[in-house]
Order: C-alpha cells, then sequence, then structure tokens
C-alpha cells in the first residue's frame, strides 16, 4: 500500500551548471503530473512524463528542475565588458559571412544565447545523466510513499477493527429493540382486541403493525455492513493501488449506516450509529491518501 503524498529531490553537476531536481506528489482523484524545467530540456518533457507515470497511478505530481551557473570564485565571473566584447565579435563574424547590412536586434542576440546554451546543456550525454537522477528521485519518493503508506495501513485496519466491533454493538442494540417492540405491540393489540369486535378492524391492525415492523428492520444493512468491511478487509492486505476502491466502500458503509440510523427507535442504537459514522469519516479521510 502506497500513499500519495511523498517527496523526492537530489542535485547534480552537468559540466559547470548544477541541476536541482525536485519532485512532489499530493492528493488527487487521478494522476496529474505537472513539469516545469528550464527551456533547453523542454524537449524531455515528454520522456519525464512516461518515467514519472512508471511511478505513480494516482495523485497531483509536480516535477521542476532548477538551473545554476557554478564559478570556481567571483574572478571567473565575466563581466560585462567582457559579454559585449564577446557578442559583438560573434555578430561582427556573422555579418562578414552573411553580408548582413544592418546588426542583428536585442531579440536576436537573445534567442541567440538561449539556443547556444540549449545546446550545451541539451546534449545526448547530459540528458542520459539527466534521466538518471530523475529516476533516482522517484525511487525516493516511492520508497517515502511506501513507507507511510504502511502507517496508513496500520491506522485503517485498526479503525475497521473498531468498526467490526461497533457494529455488533448496533446489531446487538437492534435485537433488544425488537424485543420491546414486539412485546409493546403484542399488548397493544391484546388492548384493542378487548374494545373493538370488529374481526376485519382487528385483522387490518395486525397487517398494519406487520407492515410497521418489517419498515424497521435492520438485518438486510447489517449483513451489507458486514460484508463491505470483510472485503475492505482484503484490499488492505492488497498490493496493488486501491484508493479508489476503498473510496467507494466508504460511500456505501456511510449509505448503510444511515439507513440504519434512520429507523433507530433506540436511544443507545442511535449512539452506536453515531459511533459508527465517526469512524467511517475517520477511516474514509485516511483512504484520501491512499493511492
Amino acid at each position: 500500500m502506497r500513499s500519495m503524498t511523498c517527496f523526492g529531490t537530489t542535485t547534480i553537476q552537468v559540466d559547470e551548471t548544477e541541476l536541482q531536481i525536485h519532485l512532489k506528489s499530493l492528493n488527487g482523484r487521478f494522476l496529474e503530473l505537472k513539469v516545469l524545467m528550464p527551456a533547453e530540456f523542454a524537449l524531455w518533457e515528454n520522456e519525464v512524463r512516461i518515467l514519472a507515470g512508471k511511478f505513480f497511478k494516482r495523485g497531483t505530481v509536480s516535477v521542476w528542475v532548477q538551473k545554476k551557473k557554478l564559478l570556481k570564485n567571483e574572478a571567473d565571473a565575466p563581466s560585462i565588458i567582457d559579454s559585449a566584447a564577446y557578442w559583438n565579435s560573434a555578430v561582427e563574424q556573422t555579418k562578414a559571412k552573411f553580408s548582413w547590412v544592418q546588426p542583428p536586434g536585442f531579440s536576436f542576440l537573445t534567442a541567440w544565447a538561449a539556443e547556444e546554451e540549449r545546446n550545451h546543456i541539451g546534449s545526448q550525454e547530459h540528458k542520459t545523466t539527466f534521466m538518471k537522477a530523475l529516476e533516482q528521485v522517484l525511487e525516493s519518493a516511492k520508497a517515502d510513499s511506501l513507507r507511510e503508506g504502511s502507517a496508513l495501513q496500520s491506522e485503517l485496519k485498526r479503525l475497521r477493527k473498531e468498526m467490526l466491533e461497533t457494529l455488533k454493538s448496533v446489531e446487538s442494540c437492534f435485537q433488544s429493540q425488537q424485543t420491546d417492540m414486539t412485546e409493546n405491540l403484542k399488548e397493544r393489540l391484546k388492548q384493542l382486541e378487548g374494545v373493538s369486535d370488529n374481526p376485519t378492524l382487528n385483522e387490518s391492525v395486525r397487517i398494519e403493525v406487520l407492515s410497521w415492523i418489517d419498515k424497521w428492520d435492520i438485518k438486510e444493512e447489517i449483513i451489507r455492513l458486514n460484508e463491505h468491511l470483510v472485503q475492505i478487509g482484503t484490499h488492505l492486505d492488497s498490493s496493488t493501488s486501491v484508493g479508489k476502491k476503498l473510496d467507494f466502500y466508504c460511500q456505501e458503509l456511510l449509505r448503510e449506516t444511515n439507513t440504519i440510523g434512520s429507523k433507530s427507535a433506540m436511544a443507545k442504537l442511535s449512539h452506536n450509529v453515531i459511533q459508527l459514522k465517526s469512524l467511517i469519516e475517520s477511516f474514509r479521510e485516511q483512504v484520501q491518501n491512499i493511492e
């Protein structure tokens, strides 16, 4: 079992450039990949998405890369004059080669500089280094999600156990409620039979009472709740992605519990229903973190 919440980061050096690769995953109903990288790595984005998709099935996964130029010391940093001289020389050589009449504008020089940087860092060798580092980040994030998933699994099993115990109390209360209601109705029917001599009326009352008792019966809801909890126990021990399935079972548990609450005629039964709903809500909150 894996959690959808995890984080991973690493730093690598490519020639004179430092790259910081970060990954963050948060809860989400579906898989949503967000990739933010420098322009010179734009052609790698599709491969980054494919690789990340192999590690995650659900969640909002963000991958971003930060670039920093490394200098041995401040003296290595080119001055404005040096940079201007370099680009002026490059422009003059280009003008002579292509017989330009007018010198290129600032936007052209900016694009030229970006393309030169892209060709320098975006080589196949650098790409291989980058993808290996990204895979390490993904492995680290996966280990983080498995570690948290193990803790969530233990908590979910504890909540499931408490739900089963509370459901037993609900069933016990229902049996007491059914016994008390039956005895009360028998007593009232005896009183009614003593007052009325109309057999048709007495029979109609009996039919109405039986129908009323049937409406307050919660045996079917208890059976379904037990079955849902059995299935949940099976999924909690599964090694596959079960977040969506568990979320579905949470909805069914709440639906059946609400039905029982609407049929409750005892304070103790209502108290147990409230306790069961509280446990289901706690269970559901934890399930939101499961992949």
